[in-house]
């Protein structure tokens, strides 16, 4: 049987953070799911938009790893759009879509540019 993905979106900008991000891909991994992180399935010259859209319109669920690099972050605001977007057209169907965003950031996040409207 296949494993549920789950695309995460992130902007690991610190060693803290990329910590962060392989340890929430580790436990999605130790749980059975299969995490879909950009270095992946990224290639040189790809087409950013072109290959994050394809993984995350395969995945089955996504979490949002937010810190304060994310919250300027216009791939991160693409992320949040998209996967906002397929969450709130799919809550309702019999395998709904599921997305979380998650703070990671230990320090609270000053004049977030990423408003509830943007994350659901």
């Amino acid at each position: 049987m296949t494993k549920p993905r789950v695309f995460i979106s992130h902007s690991s900008k610190t060693d803290a953070a990329k910590d962060r991000l392989r340890a929430v891909a580790a436990e999605l991994e130790a749980r059975g799911f299969k995490s879909e992180v950009d270095a992946q399935f990224l290639q040189t010259n790809d087409d950013w938009y072109a290959a994050v859209n394809r993984e995350m319109a395969r995945s089955h669920g996504a979490i949002m790893l937010v810190d304060s690099a994310a919250e300027v972050s216009e791939y991160v605001r693409h992320e949040a759009s998209v996967l906002g977007n397929r969450w709130h057209t799919e809550k309702d169907a019999h395998r709904p879509f599921v997305f979380m965003a998650a703070l990671v950031d230990p320090d609270p996040i000053q004049n977030a540019k990423l408003g509830s409207s943007d994350l659901l």
